[in-house]
């Protein structure tokens, strides 16, 4: 079970670029500075803007399913948020109230009129049932686009173990902000969010809904108890070993694996990086949440962040 691309969704950003005629008298800026903080997947980059002023970037990781466990926060982290400058997430908070309306579109019936229990062996159908066979709109449900009806399954085996999407720390920022009067900028857009839940083909489609019901029918489901308790205890290691299971090798044979596994992570963590510099080079400070899986590992921001020459190594 890949649990690091169900509701971890986001995509691109235009990138704004900060172009300096220089003279000889302009000092070089001194690298930004990253720090772990000893406060639940918090970390601080601390640098220098375009004129010299100390800037900071907070950045909290942040789990898309919860409990009453991961609140309340930590004080330092609360006042970090409402002091900030600017707060950024995946998704802005105007594309945030429009994921229902638009999200409509996916979650159709399919126009060709294809029934997804076509395309399962017993075993699989058999779990699918016993996951959503009693909803009143089953019929519709196995109608839908594959992967958003994976991500429907995700959230139903998550509820078994007391995780609900709606307890995730994303939606309390998003309503801290909206009470704060704030707006949330997006480092994705809905447009390219939403084209991940359509990605590939059908057969490819088939393909990840099968593997999902395979892990489930093998007890993988677990795997939301492991990860969710390394993230409440700040368990970067464990928390990454768990995000990344299954990512080491081709598990599902088709030629839009490797591009929709590079476009949920690499392509949008260095797409992210742009947005970064551009907070460095703006000043003041800025708080961004984000899906923690995007900050750990090899290819994490901060990873690419060093690659670029932005922060410290």
């Amino acid at each position: 079970m890949r649990i690091q691309k169900k509701h971890f969704t986001k995509l691109f950003l235009t990138t704004v670029f900060f172009v300096f005629v220089s003279c000889a008298s302009v000092p070089v800026r001194e690298k930004a500075r990253v720090t772990k903080t000893p406060h639940r997947m918090f970390w601080r980059i601390d640098g220098t803007d375009l004129k010299g002023r100390n800037t900071t970037v907070y950045v909290q990781g942040t789990i898309h399913i919860g409990d009453d466990r991961l609140l309340p926060l930590d004080e330092e982290v609360i006042a970090a948020f409402d002091s900030s400058d600017r707060i950024v997430a995946e998704c802005s908070s105007r594309d945030y109230n429009r994921m229902g309306f638009y999200s409509l579109r996916l979650v159709r019936p399919n126009e060709d009129g294809k029934v997804v229990t076509d395309y399962l062996n017993d075993a699989e159908n058999i779990v699918l049932h016993e996951y959503i066979g009693g909803e009143p709109g089953y019929e519709n449900l196995i109608r839908m686009n594959p992967l958003i009806l994976e991500s429907y399954l995700t959230v139903k085996v998550a509820s078994e173990f007391g995780l609900d999407s709606e307890a995730g720390l994303d939606m309390f920022f998003y309503d801290r902000a909206r009470k704060n009067g704030k707006s949330v900028e997006g480092l994705d857009e809905l447009k390219d969010q939403l084209k991940l839940l359509s990605f590939g083909d059908y057969e490819f489609q088939i393909a990840v809904l099968k593997y999902f019901l395979t892990g489930l029918s093998e007890g993988e489901s677990e795997q939301f108890v492991d990860m969710y308790e390394a993230y409440l205890d700040d368990d970067l290691e464990v928390f990454l070993e768990e995000a990344e299971k299954e990512s080491e090798e081709e598990i599902i044979d088709s030629p839009y694996y490797e591009q929709y596994e590079k476009a949920m992570m690499l392509d949008r963590n260095t797409d992210w990086v742009k947005d970064i510099k551009k907070y460095i080079d703006a000043g003041g400070t800025t708080f961004i949440f984000t899906g923690a899986a995007h900050w750990l590992g090899e290819e994490s921001v901060f990873e690419l962040l060093k690659a670029d020459g932005v922060i410290e190594k």
